[in-house]
């Protein structure tokens, strides 16, 4: 299963627990993109995108480099 502890996309560290990053995929956040098969997150101070756990799955996945 493609998962975010493997993507790309799954970048920036939140929280203090090390568990959850920020997806940085240009399908989530951007106020540009439709979201017909993206995710909106609203800015919150000074991280815009979707937060999850290293075991969350998606369709936007590509393997890290």
């Amino acid at each position: 299963m493609n998962t975010c502890d493997t993507c790309s996309h799954w970048q920036w560290p939140y929280g203090d627990d090390g568990e959850r990053h920020l997806c940085c995929h240009p399908s989530v956040g951007s106020r540009e993109v439709p979201f017909r098969d993206g995710a909106k997150i609203e800015n919150r101070g000074d991280a815009t995108g979707i937060i999850t756990g290293p075991k969350f799955g998606c369709v936007h996945w590509e393997a890290l480099k």
